[in-house]
């Protein structure tokens, strides 16, 4: 009987946080349970601290309703994003808002040993500056590329940075920090992240596009993410556009990879103008109408729509955001194009439009999903590992 109570309190506690405060009756009528079990949970949640009275409804007749809300500060959780050029730290409430970020050295740049070593230190100095009890930390998110492995970490992908390849990422991490280390994909804990922050408002079905040096989808159905079998969903990168085209490491030909990651858009413009660039500063030279720049990145978005295309269809997901550190400012040509695509496949099965908008938090979303990913298990998904 222990765990169908915690579900429930998950489930009382998710409804807290996106619509409180909201008195015990509107939260019954929310979720289905009985006067009775809504008055047993909620004095939990209150007597450990993670919702607070917060004032009156307005009355229906008689008393007037007592409020509970979401204490933001009952718990918080760390964020890291291992990518190829940095390494992102982000401090988190329980509303999943930022309350702290800094950065660290990326991870090619040391030893495993020295990067791990570097990286307790800049977590234990971040939440030292924001005045955090590590006891109110619910654990320590670890996103990055490719599938994340019980000992490796987040790099089983076929182009990720194989320097991690066999170092304990976990269990070096939970030696040095003491705290629950959580690995997860950095596409799927950006669709995590967007869902915990509220962004989605209402929507059930959610789609996040996420490129960095590779390119994942994360999905969230009804609140939880789909990782699949062996935790290796939404590797959109790899998915083969021409079966005729160009042989990819992966074993596939034509994959989206080939042509719409940052790599293929700069080698497009070297190529072009003989220059090597940033992905910012190509899609700063986009966005100012340089000609080079968007012939460079035109198949990028223009490739991305098409597998965004597939990926409704398949999925039926009722939005998609973009976000990462791969679209740089040239976001807005990779939102159109994808609209454009969506509306015209829309239009042509009779069915309702998806819309198509950019991550609250573009850069940083892996990270902000990281946090979330630890508090979705540690307050709602009494089942996760």
């Amino acid at each position: 009987m222990r765990a169908p109570r915690k579900n429930t309190r998950g489930i009382v506690l998710d409804v807290i946080r996106t619509r409180g405060p909201i008195s015990r009756i509107e939260l019954a009528e929310a979720t289905g349970l009985t006067a009775a079990t809504m008055t047993r949970v909620v004095r939990d949640l209150l007597a450990d601290g993670l919702v607070v009275e917060s004032g009156h409804g307005a009355s229906t007749g008689g008393k007037r309703p007592i409020l509970v809300e979401i204490d933001p500060t009952a718990r918080f959780a760390v964020g890291i994003h291992i990518a190829a050029e940095s390494t992102v730290l982000i401090v988190s409430n329980l509303w999943g808002a930022i309350v702290g970020r800094s950065r660290a050295a990326a991870p090619a740049e040391t030893p495993p040993d020295e990067f791990l070593d570097g990286l307790a230190t800049s977590l234990r100095d971040l939440l030292d500056s924001l005045g955090i009890d590590p006891a109110l930390v619910a654990g320590v998110g670890v996103a990055g590329a490719g599938t994340p492995d019980r000992d490796l970490g987040p790099s089983a992908s076929a182009s990720a940075d194989r320097r991690r390849e066999g170092y304990p990422l976990r269990e070096g991490l939970a030696q040095r920090l003491r705290m629950r280390i959580v690995l997860e994909n950095e596409a799927i804990a950006a669709a995590v992240g967007e869902y915990w922050s509220g962004a989605a408002g209402e929507i059930g079905e959610l789609a996040v596009i996420h490129m960095e040096t590779e390119i994942g989808v994360g999905v969230v159905t009804r609140g939880r993410p789909l990782r699949g079998a062996h935790g290796g969903a939404g590797d959109l990168g790899h998915l083969s556009l021409d079966v005729n085209g160009a042989p990819c490491p992966c074993g596939g030909r034509g994959c989206l990879h080939l042509i719409a990651s940052p790599a293929a858009a700069l080698e497009r413009y070297r190529r072009s103008t003989g220059e090597v660039v940033t992905m910012s500063r190509l899609g700063a030279a986009a966005v100012a109408g340089e000609r080079d720049a968007l012939e460079a990145l035109t198949p990028s978005f223009t490739a991305l729509a098409q597998a965004a295309g597939a990926l409704v269809t398949l999925l039926d997901v009722e939005r998609i955001v973009l976000a990462g550190s791969g679209f740089a400012s040239a976001i807005s040509f990779y939102i159109s194009a994808v609209q454009q695509e969506l509306d015209r496949r829309s239009k042509a099965r009779g069915v309702a439009p998806v819309a198509v908008q950019s991550s609250v938090n573009p850069r940083d979303a892996a990270a902000v999903g990281a946090a979330a990913v630890v508090l979705h298990a540690d307050v709602l998904d009494p089942t996760a590992e």
